[in-house]
């Protein structure tokens, strides 16, 4: 096993040889700080690119062997092999939103609210920085635009991409309470970072308060047991995380290596992050794992809260949103 890991990790590190050892410092302290050596790892100066020259903003998003290609293969095999097997134990559980109903279609307003902020996303990454399009956030308005625009898109997957929204709500929450702009360098990016974060919250309450779809159960009716609440959610809470994780580990880590990339974070920690060593990553699991579940728990709990009171008969009466 030990002789696997270590050839793939020799592929991995074969990728790309220009990846320092350690990412550069945050700003620039010698003059001539490198940010990619040679073609074949050489440090002559005449071949490494220098951090004054990479496009402004893109500093913070140069990646290095933080972790040993050793780490990265040994992570992205442990998982990746985790994530599928609690994507296939939970199909074969019941399916709760296989009874579900979409009473309504996508609204008009959140489809031209979702093309304005797609396409604006793409002019702003243009090729320099296209592939910032694989982080979280870029992913949920990639999701958006299958959900508002693909055609007949069925009544499961439209619960399903909603469900993951609610699951990953944490992740906008999170970038607005601490805000990483430093690459937002066009004309009104970095106002923009704020706006298309803000919706990505809206959108799964908006879904939620409008009944199309529920995070308190499988069905429209939110009078079930705790038992059911709490499995229901349990179960998209684990879909959400094991997507995230086969996504990242087994995709985007080898893309971050091949382009020099640090997306989401996969290379080494953000700058000034409480959480770093070579087990940054495991951290930032737990971090995720918590943040997605108190991101689902505050979805459910404003959906108990505005959903209505209780007839007689111990009914729901949903609140009319328009």
């Amino acid at each position: 096993m030990t002789m696997i890991i270590q050839t793939l990790a020799r592929l991995l590190h074969s990728l790309n040889p220009r990846l320092l050892q350690s990412p550069p410092p945050e700003v620039e302290t010698t003059g001539n700080d490198i940010c990619y050596l040679g073609p074949n790892g050489e440090d002559d100066s005449d071949k490494v690119i220098f951090c004054r020259d990479l496009q402004e903003g893109m500093r913070s998003w140069v990646g290095s062997w933080y972790l040993q290609p050793e780490r990265h293969v040994m992570e992205s095999i442990v998982f990746t092999i985790a994530s599928f097997l609690v994507i296939i134990y939970l199909q074969h559980e019941d399916n709760d939103i296989k009874s579900a109903k979409r009473r309504k279609p996508p609204s008009i307003l959140m489809k031209l609210i979702t093309l304005f902020i797609f396409t604006s996303q793409l002019y702003y990454k243009g090729r320099q920085k296209f592939l910032e399009m694989l982080a979280p956030c870029m992913i949920l308005w990639c999701l958006a635009m299958v959900l508002h625009f693909y055609p007949n898109l069925s009544t499961s997957k439209f619960q399903c991409i909603i469900q993951l929204f609610i699951t990953w709500i944490g992740l906008p929450i999170a970038a607005i309470a601490k805000p990483d702009t430093s690459n937002c360098t066009a004309f009104g990016e970095a106002a923009m970072f704020y706006v298309h974060h803000s919706i990505l919250i809206f959108m799964p309450v908006y879904y939620v308060l409008t009944e199309r779809v529920s995070a308190v159960a499988g069905s429209d009716d939110v009078g079930g047991s705790l038992q059911i609440l709490v499995s229901f959610n349990t179960r998209y809470w684990l879909m959400g995380s094991a997507l995230k994780c086969i996504f990242y580990f087994s995709i985007v880590s080898l893309i971050n290596v091949w382009s020099g990339k640090n997306i989401n974070y996969m290379m080494s920690p953000p700058p000034g992050d409480m959480v770093s060593g070579d087990n940054f990553r495991l951290f930032t699991i737990l971090y995720l794992g918590i943040l997605f579940m108190a991101g689902r728990g505050l979805v459910v709990a404003l959906e108990l809260l505005l959903k209505g009171t209780r007839n007689d008969n111990g009914q729901v009466t949903p609140l009319k949103v328009a």
